[in-house]
């Protein structure tokens, strides 16, 4: 139980670090009002979703509940797995640009 709550509190950091890397784009890149509605618009998901992870890992401690904690983990996982596609596609984008 002990090793299933570290690993959702590692989960957590991590996605709390991107959702601070999001916020920090925002306010240092050029956008236009299209793509800053956008950015916005992901950025305000992104934390809607780490904020009901963070609830749900919460329960999960408060109630000593193994079930409820593997939600939160999974449930916290997949935006770390959408970033990590994001950041894949960026790099095979750069990758295969003609230069």
């Amino acid at each position: 139980m002990k090793k299933l709550l570290i690993a959702g509190w590692i989960v957590f950091a991590l996605d709390l670090a991107i959702l601070l890397l999001m916020v920090r784009a925002l306010a240092t890149a050029e956008f236009s009002d299209d793509d800053r509605d956008y950015a916005v618009s992901v950025t305000w998901t992104f934390g809607l979703w780490v904020c009901a992870f963070n609830a749900a890992l919460l329960v999960g401690w408060w109630r000593d509940s193994r079930t409820v904690l593997w939600i939160a983990l999974v449930g916290g996982g997949l935006p770390l797995l959408w970033a990590w596609t994001l950041a894949v596609q960026a790099i095979t984008d750069a990758a295969t640009a003609p230069q």
